[in-house]
């Protein structure tokens, strides 16, 4: 078990809380762990938060490449685009 009261705190954020955070917010929390040099406590334990945007981003490019071109489709692309 951890002994340092920081990697408790982010042990216990990342436990009850990571996954309600949002994107931006999962981003800024593994820079802050890169910062802190706490990343090598946890890195096994967090998802990439831009893993869930790129699995999306391939699926609605495929669709598009497939041929449909619904403009909901572009319109998500784009939005995804400038999330990445």
């Amino acid at each position: 078990m951890p002994s340092d009261d920081k990697t408790w705190l982010i042990l216990i954020l990342i436990v009850g809380a990571y996954d309600k955070l949002s994107i931006d917010d999962k981003i800024l929390f593994k820079e802050i762990l890169a910062i802190t040099h706490l990343q090598y406590n946890f890195h096994d334990k967090l998802k990439d938060p831009l893993e869930s945007l790129k699995a999306e981003y391939d699926k609605l490019k495929g669709e598009l490449e497939l041929g449909n071109d619904n403009p909901s489709i572009i319109k998500q692309l784009k939005s995804l685009s400038v999330d990445m």
